[in-house]
């Protein structure tokens, strides 16, 4: 088997979490992807899913102790994660409980502990290049999670670069999201 071929890596990835002790009891959790690209993820708790781009899917997981995790981009190895994180994350969840995880965040949260809807519609930054205002919109998804360094990486990411890039005869564009 060749472990350098990407989708070879993740398919045993996929096997690997699949197969560990699986519980009878369930839970299910929302996957958001922040990204502009597919993502998959894969779990000890689930089968592996693909996730399309600024998408989201709810999942049903195994109750197992432990429960890990991983994004990466469709036919990439490289586990996705936001700055001064691994990109894998793990929690203990509970029987009948739900949760949510915006890929590549650290952080997994029950849904009674967020108060506050993250989907996609609550989005109202700005829309003018996919590749400046994903990061608004990444933005918008870990200030929503409480995950204020992946926040302000987003953000360093949208002014740095956004302002680089920008020709609009306009002032670059606010993100309400970055302080």
């Amino acid at each position: 088997m060749n472990l350098n071929k990407p989708s070879t890596f993740f398919l045993v990835l996929i096997f690997f979490f699949s197969s560990c002790g699986l519980g009878e009891d369930t839970y299910t959790i929302q996957i958001d992807n922040p990204y502009n690209f597919d993502i998959e993820v894969g779990s000890n708790s689930f089968v592996g899913e693909v996730i399309d781009a600024y998408g989201s899917k709810t999942i049903t997981g195994d109750v197992v102790s432990e429960a890990s995790l991983i994004a990466t981009e469709v036919g990439d190895n490289t586990i996705l994660g936001s700055t001064g994180s691994t990109g894998m994350v793990v929690f203990n969840p509970e029987p009948d409980q739900q949760y949510r995880w915006t890929a590549g965040t650290h952080t997994v949260r029950s849904e009674s502990d967020q108060g506050v809807d993250c989907d996609e519609d609550g989005y109202a930054g700005p829309e003018f290049d996919f590749q400046i205002d994903s990061q608004c919109r990444a933005a918008y998804i870990y200030d929503c999670f409480g995950d204020i360094a992946g926040k302000n990486a987003a953000c360093d990411i949208y002014y740095d670069y956004g302002q680089d890039v920008w020709v609009g005869s306009d002032p670059f564009p606010d993100c309400p999201y970055c302080d």
